[in-house]
């Protein structure tokens, strides 16, 4: 870690106190749940702190410190973190569909993204859930989130990837597995549809998986 990146963590953030009256939801994860306080603002209160995920996530955001690309940690409560506050990217596909985007503004958003991964990976943390369900746009710009189930200098992570070979039945989280995302998240970005979106509501997506391993069409993670 930079002599810089420690500087930013010199500064103790605040414990924020919640309002009684009952928040705005926003979102949710497989253990946590994000209230909206203010529109710069969120408070991710987690279902089970007790396990740790409050702790690694704020080690991790600790860590990374104030970098354009990674969402920015703006205090504490008696009830989870306060974060900064930003448009999820797949809500936004959803919305208004990723043709009315841009191209120099997906470029853009993907730079900004592998940045943020590269400054991860600099520093010790692999994110272990890389994707577009996991960035959000802040002014226009892609920050990433959602670090409760990220490594940290080798620890096991508690997350696993949205999309990652399923041959491999326990993938190995390292560098190249969070690239394996970060890929399949560029072809969302471009698309506006993940990686064979057409069978994620499929019965027989299992049987489909097995089929296209036989015949050597689905790509494994390992390069």
């Amino acid at each position: 870690m930079t002599e810089e990146t420690l500087k930013q963590h010199a500064q103790p953030l605040p414990l924020v106190p919640i309002p009684d009256e009952e928040l705005e939801y926003l979102s949710f994860g497989s253990s946590s749940i994000v209230y909206v306080l203010d529109e710069k603002r969120v408070l991710k209160q987690y279902d089970h702190p007790e396990e740790g995920g409050i702790t690694v996530e704020r080690q991790a955001l600790e860590r990374l410190g104030l970098h354009a690309n990674i969402i920015r940690l703006l205090g504490f409560s008696e009830k989870g973190l306060i974060l900064e506050r930003g448009q999820g990217l797949r809500r936004l596909f959803r919305k208004d569909g990723a043709d009315h985007i841009p191209l120099d503004r997906k470029i853009q958003w993907l730079r900004d993204a592998a940045e943020g991964m590269r400054h991860m990976h600099d520093n010790g943390t692999i994110h272990a859930d890389v994707g577009c369900h996991n960035w959000v746009i802040v002014e226009d710009r892609l920050r990433i989130i959602d670090f409760e189930g990220c490594s940290i200098d080798g620890g096991h992570p508690a997350a696993c990837y949205q999309w990652f070979n399923t041959k491999v039945r326990v993938p190995e989280i390292n560098r190249q597995s969070d690239i394996f995302a970060f890929g399949c998240a560029i072809y969302e970005v471009m698309t506006g549809r993940f990686p064979h979106q057409e069978l994620a509501d499929s019965e027989d997506r299992g049987k489909r998986s097995v089929q296209l391993y036989a015949e050597n069409q689905a790509t494994p993670w390992r390069t």
